[in-house]
């Protein structure tokens, strides 16, 4: 069953090598899903190479594998949030425990050479300081996944600053796949001590469990890795540094400092609403910021400063505001009937339906099909 499982996850890697490597204009973070995939595969050709011919060199691959390839994860996420990650964010604590770990089973491994019967022995019950290793490189991942969620909540955030519609934006897939890692990690910790205190007496049980998992999870990144729509891209529309959504004392200092003074604006406040039911620029799908602030001659960073000050929520929400109020008369028009709610949603800007169903019911507390029976004349 081992052996059909691993079967079945080096072919989907393989799979997905041959989609990564046939992708036009790599970003980086391709590379990084590259070797991610390559590391996933090399990991269970060497879970059935050992069982079959346990030597130093492929008992020195598995123990090092999983360490690295969470190491290339984080860069891999990270690449994607900012692609200038070398300028703006240190690296080196990615590889806290992989580096050390390969320093020290280079030395343990492959300088010293054990025999096959003792690297047998290890590969069911590792050493003290592997299992100091094992363990804490575990907690480590799953206290590292939280804050990869709170990164990625962030992002989000910002996003929200300088885009109308963030839909395809959001990462989810990498949010959902953070906590798919999280739980096979904190999955793997709680199997193998299970094993280390005798409750199940066969590791291979417990390997059996864990490359199932696995298998799966590199499924989720990959399938979802290739098709993602890259933020990189987007990073250079952010304007630094980014009014956050919600007033803050560090906001407050800042704005104390702008050039622009309260009847400024007031009258800029103004115009912008103008313009939004004027010209209906709410209607745009991918409306950013920066077109608004130039329809008004502004900065972006000034009308981010006039959005959050007087409608205070960011750029994102504002556009979401006129975007359901239009939709609203739309749905009780008498004369629109013969339309579906979602082409009437974009006809507003929406973009989608699983957007305009989430965004209309956090503004009005229904749904758009609810509203509309709820508010349709009879």
């Amino acid at each position: 069953m081992s052996t059909t499982i691993i079967t079945i996850g080096i072919s989907i890697i393989a799979i997905f090598l041959v989609f990564i490597l046939n992708k036009k204009e790599k970003e980086r973070s391709n590379y990084y899903l590259l070797m991610i995939n390559v590391l996933l595969g090399l990991m269970l050709f060497t879970e059935y190479w050992i069982r079959e011919n346990i030597t130093a060199f492929n008992y020195f691959l598995h123990v090092n594998i999983s360490f690295w390839l969470f190491s290339l994860y984080l860069l891999y996420a990270l690449n994607l949030i900012d692609q200038r990650l070398k300028s703006h964010t240190p690296i080196w604590w990615v590889f806290i425990f992989s580096l050390p770990f390969t320093l020290l089973t280079a030395w343990d491994v492959l300088w010293l050479q054990p025999s096959a019967e003792i690297l047998s022995e290890r590969y069911r019950n590792p050493s003290i300081v592997y299992h100091f290793f094992f363990k804490l490189h575990m907690l480590f991942v799953i206290g590292v996944g939280f804050w990869l969620l709170h990164l990625l909540r962030s992002f989000e955030s910002k996003l929200k600053l300088e885009f109308s519609n963030i839909e395809d934006l959001r990462m989810h897939w990498l949010r959902n796949y953070t906590l798919v890692l999280m739980g096979l990690y904190g999955f793997s910790l709680v199997a193998f001590l299970i094993y280390n205190f005798g409750f199940v007496s066969q590791i291979d049980s417990v390997y059996l469990v864990v490359n199932a998992l696995t298998v799966i999870a590199v499924f989720y990144l990959s399938f979802n890795g290739i098709r993602e729509y890259n933020l990189a891209q987007f990073i250079d529309a952010f304007h630094p540094p980014a009014e956050p959504s919600q007033p803050t004392p560090q906001a407050k200092a800042k704005y104390e400092s702008s050039t622009l003074s309260a009847k400024d604006i007031e009258e800029l406040y103004s115009q912008l609403e103008a313009l939004f039911v004027r010209d209906q620029l709410f209607t745009e799908p991918q409306l950013k910021l920066a077109q608004v602030a130039k329809e008004l001659k502004l900065s972006p960073h000034h009308l981010s400063q006039v959005i959050n000050t007087k409608f205070g929520r960011p750029f994102y929400e504002f556009v979401a505001h006129y975007r359901v109020e239009a939709l609203k008369s739309k749905l009780i028009d008498p004369n629109l009937q013969h339309l579906t709610i979602l082409a009437l949603a974009l006809e507003v800007g929406f973009n989608s339906k699983a957007s305009l169903n989430r965004i209309f019911k956090a503004h009005t507390g229904l749904t758009p099909s609810q509203y509309q029976k709820t508010h349709l004349p009879t």
